[in-house]
This record gives structure tokens, C-alpha cells and sequence, in this order.
């Protein structure tokens, strides 16, 4: 392990930044050598400056606990939204939360749509059961109840238990309204 981190540590200092992300790995998990988180975070954002995705989700990860310095929720959510630009969908899905909630920021429901919709088209049934909630509720664009309730019923369809749930809890509450 002592051999390993040492060449992620001269590949990091050559520039490779790969290497950055393994030194920043091995410190973050105090493998080969000392732990040292906030050294980590120096060399995840070295690694994340060169787009590295794996690397800035690392470290939003750590601006979010406040491993190796403070805890910093605006950069969580500027590293996420690096991540999901980068092609990691859960950085996508997590980015797309903090929009929604405000966190980290405020509230921004077109970016959370988009951001839940890059996730739903990949397939995962999780953002689908969101963009229809967001779209059934007019979160970030207009409503639209019958196309929010189709990207739900597909999400339901796919397996997803809390869409169903949903699904389930709007026609008990349309059948209480009469509608």
C-alpha cells in the first residue's frame, strides 16, 4: 500500500489526474500511510480541476460532512453539478435534490427537472417517479397532471415502490374529491 500511494503520488505531481484521485483516495481512507482528509480535498480538487468526475464527487462529498475542513453546502452543490456535466448520474440525482429543497442555494425547479430528467433518461426509475411529481405539480414547469401521472405509472411499472406508493395516494385522494 506504502508503494502504491507513493505512485499515485508521483503520477498526481506529474500531472496525471488520475493520480491525484488515487492519492486522494488513499489519504481520504488513510491507506498506505497516514489519513489525512484535508490534504485529500486538496488533491480531489486538484484531480476535479482537470475533470476528473469521480474525483469532484468525492469531494463534494466531503464539503457536505465537513471531512478535512468545513462543512460547505453552496460547493456540494457547484461540485454535484460539475458531476452531473461530467456524466455521473448520481450526481445528477443528488444535485437535482439540493435545487429542489433549496439547499445549498436556493430553490431552482427548472435545474432540478432537467437535472432529474438527465437521471430518468438513463433509465433510473427513481428520477422518472420525480420528473413526474415535479411535472404532475408544476415544480419547474407548467403542470401538467396527465403527463406528471404517466412518468409515475412508469416508474411504478419499472418496480419503483414509492412511486407506486404515490400513484396509489393521488387516486385515493382524486376518488376523495370525486374526480
Amino acid at each position: 500500500m506504502v508503494q502504491m500511494r507513493q505512485g499515485f503520488e508521483k503520477s498526481c505531481a506529474e500531472g496525471v489526474p488520475e493520480g491525484c484521485f488515487g492519492l486522494a483516495n488513499m489519504m481520504h481512507a488513510g491507506a498506505g500511510g497516514p489519513m489525512d482528509e484535508s490534504q485529500a480535498r486538496l488533491f480531489y480538487a486538484k484531480a476535479c480541476d482537470a475533470s476528473e468526475p469521480r474525483a469532484c464527487f468525492n469531494l463534494a462529498t466531503m464539503y457536505e460532512s465537513g471531512a478535512g475542513g468545513s462543512v460547505d453546502l453552496a460547493k456540494t452543490r457547484e461540485l454535484l453539478g460539475r458531476t452531473c456535466d461530467l456524466g455521473v448520474l448520481q450526481g445528477c440525482a443528488v444535485v437535482a435534490t439540493m435545487q429542489r429543497n433549496g439547499e445549498g442555494g436556493p430553490a431552482d425547479f427548472p435545474a432540478a427537472l432537467k437535472n432529474y430528467g438527465a437521471v430518468c433518461d438513463s433509465g433510473d426509475s427513481n428520477g422518472c417517479m420525480m420528473v413526474g411529481i415535479m411535472t404532475f405539480t408544476g415544480q419547474g414547469t407548467k403542470a401538467d397532471p396527465q403527463a406528471g401521472w404517466s412518468k409515475m405509472t412508469d416508474a411504478c411499472k419499472a418496480g419503483n415502490q414509492m412511486a407506486c406508493d404515490t400513484v396509489k395516494q393521488l387516486e385515493a385522494l382524486m376518488r376523495k374529491k370525486g374526480g
